[in-house]
């Protein structure tokens, strides 16, 4: 008996992927969001989540050299044209997340909620977000679009 170990060698079997990692601080006891979140506005608070989470992507690119701000503002714009609505599972849950709410802006909300309801705003309204956003050279939802399977 040989003790040669025995590897395969088809390289087709190997791939490549990049994962891009935000954590996202989610809540293990709903009661004191209950208590914590009396007589808040839902969409504050929904505007809320969004902006920390956006907040967390741009930091991300940032790290790459990339302007994260501008891609962020630019992927929010992107995602009311190239994210058709109940197109593909993940792709869907992105547009959800991208979808920063346009109703009433109270005084209480940091000005960086305007930012990105304009970059929504701009979307919808069929502006050119490359040209809108020029600080950012790439569109971080085609690069997303082009990581995830075809067939998912």
């Amino acid at each position: 008996m040989s003790n040669k170990a025995r590897f395969v060698v088809d390289q087709g079997i190997f791939t490549e992927g990049i994962a891009l990692g935000c954590s996202y601080d989610l809540p293990n006891n709903t009661q004191a969001l209950a208590s914590a979140g009396a007589g808040v506005e839902p969409l504050l608070v929904s505007r809320k989540d969004r902006a920390d989470l956006y907040r967390r992507v741009e930091r991300a690119v940032d790290s790459t050299g990339l302007n994260g701000h501008s891609c962020m503002l630019r992927a929010v714009c992107e995602a009311e044209t190239l994210l058709p609505p109940r197109a593909h599972l993940v792709m869907e849950l992105v547009r959800i997340a991208l979808a920063m709410p346009l109703q009433g802006v109270t005084d209480r909300e940091p000005h960086g909620h305007r930012d990105y309801m304009m970059a929504r705003l701009n979307g919808l309204h069929g502006v050119d977000c490359s040209a809108q956003y020029p600080d950012c050279p790439i569109s971080l939802l085609r690069l997303a679009a082009a990581l995830v399977p075809a067939t998912m």
